[in-house]
């Protein structure tokens, strides 16, 4: 398995480099998210929900378990976090992660609301949700944000697939909103990602990466089984999703690489 190459993002070429969100700080990011929740638009729910018989059977079992995932109350993340910020004095860094998590919260509520429209029930759990969970309390900040930015990364591929497995226009405008939040997620976490990395040797960077990647991978292949249906129908099999998850992947190690370069 080879370790990610740097491309663009699939969705927004170029946000690799995003130089407008380059030198944030955890106020900037805090105000950010607040202006997102201020604005965000309604789901346009009055125009209807138009899915076949066969869109219903692949996509809103799938949907269920991504609605579960993005429910997430991040109680253990924030735990770490506020030692972390405590350490550096950062006292802005966990206002705007409880604001990422409302975000986060923002796209289960936005999943719930078109099951719920579709007549589909909610989950109260699910394996993938609760193995990511036991994922990100295995250590402290860095391990946990590494698992959730895996879960970030798929999502972004996830979404996009989503989006193009149906012509309803309520669940494209779904995955437009999640898929323009997600992008600013993953700089949010890899700016803290290339901090908390900062000063190691090139062989500790090297191995970082590689364990990553190979997080990124195992996942990866783990939401493509449970997921398939919804992939197939967006015309994205096993070779190409891997291809895609690898470049959103690449994408978010240059972020994490110029920060700690900074």
């Amino acid at each position: 398995m080879s370790v990610m190459t740097v491309e663009p993002c699939v969705k927004h070429p170029g946000c690799s480099e995003a130089p407008g969100m380059r030198g944030w700080t955890s106020a900037d990011w805090l105000r950010h998210f607040e202006q997102r929740a201020a604005t965000r638009p309604a789901l346009p729910f009055e125009r209807g929900i138009s899915l076949s018989t066969d869109e219903r059977r692949d996509l809103l079992p799938s949907m269920a378990i991504f609605q579960r995932g993005e429910s997430g109350t991040g109680r253990h993340l924030l735990r770490v976090a506020e030692i972390h910020a405590r350490a550096i004095g950062d006292v802005d860094y966990v206002p705007a992660l409880r604001q990422f998590l409302a975000e986060e919260n923002t796209h289960g509520a936005m999943l719930g609301a078109y099951l719920d429209t579709c007549g589909y029930p909610r989950l109260e759990q699910t394996w993938t949700d609760n193995g990511f969970r036991w994922a990100r309390h295995l250590s402290g900040l860095e391990v946990a944000v590494s698992v959730l930015v895996t879960a970030e990364v798929i999502a972004m591929v996830y979404y996009a697939a989503l989006r193009k497995a149906s012509s309803c226009l309520v669940l494209r405008e779904l995955c437009e909103q999640v898929l323009d939040d997600e992008v600013y997620h993953l700089h949010f976490q890899g700016v803290r990602l290339g901090g908390l990395q900062r000063g190691r040797s090139r062989f500790g960077h090297r191995w970082t990466t590689a364990m990553l990647t190979a997080m990124l991978e195992a996942a990866g292949r783990l939401v493509w089984s449970t997921h398939r249906a919804v992939f197939l129908r967006a015309g994205l099999p096993l070779a190409s999703y891997r291809h895609r998850l690898h470049r959103h992947g690449a994408m978010f190690q240059r972020i994490i690489a110029t920060e700690r370069e900074a």
